[in-house]
């Protein structure tokens, strides 16, 4: 990770600054010294975050000893910050990064706006979603953007220009509400991806280095060593980044397109000419058919996780190595061998420099830290078949409403929502989907029977 990418941590007059990335190794401890004098954490600086290191950063606050205020919050962040439980007063969210679009002309910008300013805009509002100004709107429901009025799902006939939003209004929530959700677990899932693909790939060059060290070491004593499993392992990453690019390409295709939709919704509820549900009902099957169009990359995340792993699992690499070297006699390695076998494998140990017996154990213990890496590499593998199950669970929502939509019954929505809940619920199995479920439709999360504590699957 590059300098500007590091997480650092800066204290400039009674303001807690965040730089750089958050992860899932960040250490946030180096806050704690910073917090004298102030609560006040402005992450206006953070250029990005993961999923997982979303999830540590929010225990760190919660297990703070007083309550801290995170301002200048970029969006990304946000949309992530959002989804986290109740935080219970431990911190709350300021500041925050929104999309306002200009509803004529469709143009995006983003802007910063105080609690304090959604506050007011949301008092003075009575309509389906909030204005800044006559011509301009924030994207997104009000308890989705407003941290005082997130979890509060409560429906009403809110004034909007368009009379089938008026007579169908809680129709309406639940379709852009359960699109949302979609949506967000997707965005999620692209982050999944994204974190296999640069975890997966730091803990392979890990290995690939261990072990080009262990093999300059062994030749260094046994010359005719011919063996090069290291390069084996370049080409092992070249096939995840690969495969990875692929996936990631067409899921940003696809929540692009998500999100486009998710607006053309929104902007639908204030139309006058929104007269008849057809209107809605196309943009929510246009919204599934962009959700299904994923499903041709399905065997490539399963072809991805299990063909990396065979390739890991092939290698033999820890027992090779182990051997060789366990069949090098004493009596053949001069002090000048040693030493350069030594200085390979960057072996400081004062009190094992003239041993072989010590020193080969040494090797010993550098191969099972390569061994203790591709373990950790084989279980990280396992993401993608989360990744594949969230897919899945969309894919089968998916098809459910577009079966609904060909029926005779379209106006009875009532019963499509309980199976798409339905659907949702008993698919409740990572902690994106458990989180986005609870914030966007949190009724399908209500007669869930087995809860999913934090990590109790896998995060990233």
């Amino acid at each position: 990770m590059s300098i500007s990418n590091r997480f650092r941590v800066h204290k400039a007059g009674h303001v807690v600054q965040l730089h750089g990335v958050i992860t899932d190794t960040t250490n946030f401890r180096v806050i704690d010294e910073m917090l004298e004098g102030t609560t006040d954490l402005d992450c206006g600086q953070l250029l990005s975050a993961s999923w997982n290191g979303i999830i540590k950063f929010d225990q760190y606050l919660r297990d703070l000893k007083e309550p801290v205020k995170l301002t200048n919050i970029p969006n990304h962040i946000f949309n992530y910050l959002r989804l986290m439980p109740d935080p219970e007063g431990k911190y709350s969210l300021d500041q925050v990064e929104l999309s306002i679009v200009e509803v004529e002309s469709l143009e995006i910008k983003n802007v910063f706006l105080s609690t304090q300013d959604l506050r007011l805009l949301s008092n003075a509002s009575s309509d389906a979603f909030l204005k800044v100004n006559p011509t301009e709107e924030i994207v997104g429901r009000e308890h989705f953007i407003c941290p005082d009025k997130f979890r509060q799902h409560e429906s009403s006939a809110l004034a909007a220009q368009g009379q089938w939003y008026q007579e169908n209004y809680e129709q309406f929530d639940f379709w852009y509400d359960y699109c949302n959700f979609t949506n967000t677990t997707g965005l999620l899932a692209l982050d999944l991806v994204d974190s296999l693909n640069a975890t997966l790939k730091s803990i392979l060059t890990e290995i690939e280095l261990g072990v080009r060290q262990s093999e300059d070491a062994i030749r260094a004593l046994v010359p005719d060593y011919k063996e090069c499993t290291a390069s084996i392992i370049d080409g092992i990453v070249k096939f995840l980044g690969d495969g990875c690019k692929t996936l990631s390409t067409a899921m940003e295709t696809s929540t692009e397109e998500s999100r486009n939709l998710l607006l053309h919704m929104q902007l639908l509820a204030g139309k006058k000419d929104f007269q008849e549900g057809k209107l809605l009902y196309d943009m929510v099957g246009a919204f599934c058919n962009n959700t299904l169009s994923l499903q041709p990359i399905l065997p490539n995340v399963e072809e991805i996780g299990a063909d990396t792993g065979m390739q890991i699992s092939t290698l033999s690499i820890v027992g090779n190595l182990k051997k060789i070297v366990d069949s090098i006699a004493e009596e053949s390695v001069t002090p000048e061998k040693l030493e350069e076998f030594r200085e390979i494998l960057e072996i400081m140990d004062p009190l094992s420099e003239d041993s072989w017996v010590d020193t080969k154990e040494c090797f010993m213990e550098h191969v099972d830290s390569i061994d203790s890496a591709i373990s950790d590499a084989v279980i990280l593998l396992q993401g993608f078949d989360l990744l594949r199950q969230i897919l899945e669970h969309r894919f089968s929502e998916a098809e459910a409403i577009k079966e609904h939509f060909s029926g005779d019954q379209v106006d009875d929505w009532v019963s499509i929502r309980t199976k798409v809940f339905e659907l949702v619920n008993k698919t409740l199995v990572t902690d994106q989907e458990k989180y986005s479920c609870e914030f966007f439709i949190p009724k399908a999360a209500e007669t869930e029977t087995e809860k999913h504590p934090p990590g109790d699957v896998l995060l990233f």
